[in-house]
């Protein structure tokens, strides 16, 4: 079955309550009463040219609801064992089905023709949620990006652009020792309704180290405090380097650098991310010592699980936070791009995070990476979200069934952007229909339309 032809509205229904979904065919190829989809050949065959006759308007289909055997602990023996119904077409060639999904998982649809049971099936799927997750979206985002303010290759606004193309709902731009750029693309993004939300952030860097921190959200530039008040900065740091339990030495230094950042992240009221510690630039980017360090002191509030390194990195940084998990010190994670082009949609698009919340405000997604509510996802080659079981099941099936018809949509807001931001104006407009075109779409599928 081909899912670019029919929507599934909503997609996303509440488990323990009874739904009422639509099926709805997005041209006249895809009606369901077109006989081409369920007659024989030599019935077929017998249809004249008149395009009346190609449908049977108002003729029952066999409705089937299966149970996705892949999660649930019972499986039906067979077809006759799951729950069946007849409904009619609806005049624009969908079907209506209402049904009671009682637990959280996928469901399939599987559609058929009462009087040819051997003919070829529909098969749609639709997943349940709890109440907790009801009614929320999935957004797509990357929190560690550069600009040509530090040293990339792309402009803000064809940043912003790109990304939009690839489906992209948050973004923070987090050039090298510098707020300014993404307090520029948020009041960038504020001009017009286009779907992408900016977030405040930087990368954080402090002397003689080269490993930097990810400072998202909070209320002022802790690398302008630091450049600011360097002689309060090196009393501070010697204050803590005195409190760091490793051997004197470049490891010890590094830990107490590590902290004073991780503590003015916090003092400036935003997200403190602890991002490529086995990036390797000449050597790994930190001993693993100091890697060590941090995690079992806690100087993170989020781990970057993967970012914009090679495979084996973020292999073994994936590795390096299950272990601290199975020791008790499991910390909430993100992935994200460090992307320094965003020109090739494998420079920037392969790793990402998806945040479950009401919107797509900064306080809804910290909130919801705070909560754990989130998958990083390593989109290298083929989709594989991280997280827990019960939202990286939920991930894949966005994956199929969301994602690809969502990002679609996006693609056509984000051409429209950068045609609008080199220099044609009319191309705003067609934006922000795009726009609202995308949007309807995912609040129908989640059901909050």
């Amino acid at each position: 079955m081909n899912m670019e032809s029919y929507f599934v509205y909503p997609s996303v229904v509440q488990a323990g309550k009874h739904s009422t979904i639509r099926v709805v065919p997005r041209s006249e190829h895809g009606r369901l009463d077109n006989k081409f989809m369920f007659y024989p050949l030599d019935e077929v065959q017998m249809i004249k040219r008149f395009p009346d006759e190609w449908f049977d308007h108002n003729k029952d289909l066999t409705v089937k609801v299966l149970i996705n055997n892949l999660y649930s602990s019972y499986v039906p023996q067979n077809e006759s064992e799951c729950y069946t119904t007849t409904v009619p077409v609806d005049s624009d060639g969908g079907i209506t089905i209402d049904y009671l999904f009682d637990r959280e998982q996928e469901y399939l649809i599987k559609v058929s023709n009462p009087h040819n049971h051997n003919s070829w099936r529909y098969v749609f799927s639709v997943y349940a949620v709890g109440d907790d997750l009801f009614g929320k979206r999935a957004y797509k985002g990357d929190l560690h990006i550069h600009s040509i303010y530090s040293d990339a290759y792309q402009s803000l606004e064809i940043n912003a652009a790109n990304y939009r193309c690839a489906g992209f709902d948050f973004i923070a731009m987090t050039d090298h020792c510098k707020r300014f750029p993404s307090l520029m693309m948020m009041d960038l993004m504020d001009k017009h309704n286009l779907g992408l939300t900016a977030f405040a952030g930087e990368e954080v860097h402090v002397p003689n180290i080269v490993f930097h921190y990810v400072h998202l959200g909070g209320d002022y530039s802790v690398n302008e405090w630091y450049a600011d008040h360097m002689e309060e900065y090196e009393n501070e740091f010697n204050e803590i380097y005195k409190t760091i339990d490793l051997p004197e030495g470049r490891s010890k230094e590094y830990a107490a650098r590590l902290k004073w950042i991780h503590e003015a992240n916090k003092k400036a009221g935003g997200l403190s991310i602890f991002v490529h510690p086995h990036w390797v630039w000449r050597c790994q980017n930190l001993p693993d010592d100091v890697i060590d360090y941090v995690f079992e002191n806690g100087f993170m509030d989020v781990f970057e699980l993967f970012g914009g390194q090679k495979l084996p990195m973020n292999n073994t940084q994936l590795a390096l936070w299950q272990e601290y998990a199975f020791k008790g010190k499991k910390y909430p994670i993100v992935a994200s791009s460090d992307a320094h082009t965003s020109e090739s949609r494998h420079e920037f698009d392969d790793y990402y995070t998806i945040a479950f919340a009401d919107n797509c405000s900064f306080d809804c997604i910290k909130d919801a990476i705070l909560k754990e509510e989130v998958v990083a996802v390593d989109n290298y080659e083929s989709f594989r979200a991280h997280g827990s079981l019960r939202y990286v099941r939920y991930a894949q099936f966005l994956a199929k069934r969301y994602f690809p018809v969502y990002t679609a949509l996006c693609n056509t807001v984000g051409m429209n952007m950068r045609l609008y931001y080199e220099g044609n104006p009319e191309a705003l407009e067609a934006a922000l229909i795009s726009q609202r075109a995308a949007d309807s779409f995912a609040e129908k599928f989640f059901g909050r339309a």
